[in-house]
């Protein structure tokens, strides 16, 4: 499934727009001239052709179906990426591959660092707490290894909950130093999470009791007070 910048699917669009009208145009014009003429045959055809065009037309524009900021998941939740611009989607590739826009708006990363992500119903925030000693780019390393610990925990509720926090982590590398203090100091990534109801409990249950090494340091993830309402 191709996601279409606004640009590309602006540039997209234009064309066919810029091709129908022309070809309307051209149409309207002979329709004229046959009426001119009394030539029948010329009006009616061209009209004919002109209201096809301009069906197709509209039916190809709406094709495409704009998105604003979002998350992109397949049949299976996984999320295929974040598109913090929103853009263009192709509606038969969308539904033919079971995929799912679940509209969303990143705010800015505050020194909380927060993130709220939409999944399905309640709110539930995680606050990941550890200390780590190494170099930045070693986050991915780190986060996989947690994401393995919870997925081995549980099925699809936590893959879907990894998969928003890789994706975060791969489109948002730049702004998570404060993650990572050299200095030995607690940091903390707070996600908000919209879930299900029993998926709620479930996962802060998980998560509360998850506990990881990473390169011999302790690594501990301690869920926040959660606001589930």
């Amino acid at each position: 499934m191709k996601i279409y910048t606004w640009e590309e699917g602006m540039k997209a669009k234009q064309g066919i727009a810029t091709l129908s009208i022309v070809c309307v145009f051209i149409f309207g014009v002979l329709a004229l001239w046959g009426l001119r003429t009394g030539w029948i045959e010329v009006f009616v055809g061209s009209l004919m052709f002109a209201g096809g065009i301009a069906v197709l037309a509209v039916n190809r524009l709406d094709t495409f179906r704009a998105f604003g900021p979002a998350f992109i998941v397949d049949a299976k939740q996984n999320v295929l990426g974040y598109y913090p611009e929103g853009g263009y989607v192709r509606k038969r590739e969308l539904k033919e591959g079971g995929g799912k826009i679940i509209p969303h708006k990143l705010g800015p990363i505050d020194e909380k660092r927060q993130l709220r992500a939409v999944v399905d119903g309640k709110i539930m925030t995680v606050c990941v707490r550890a200390r780590v000693f190494c170099h930045a780019k070693k986050h991915q390393l780190y986060f996989d290894k947690f994401l393995r610990s919870v997925r081995g925990a549980a099925p699809t509720p936590n893959e879907i909950v990894g998969n928003l926090l890789a994706v975060f982590l791969r489109q948002n590398e730049s702004a998570l130093p404060g993650m990572y203090d050299t200095q030995g100091q607690d940091s903390c990534l707070v996600m908000e999470l919209l879930v299900g109801d029993l998926l709620a409990g479930y996962l802060l249950d998980e998560l509360a009791s998850s506990a990881l090494q990473l390169d011999g340091v302790g690594c501990k993830v301690d869920v926040e007070t959660s606001s589930i309402s």
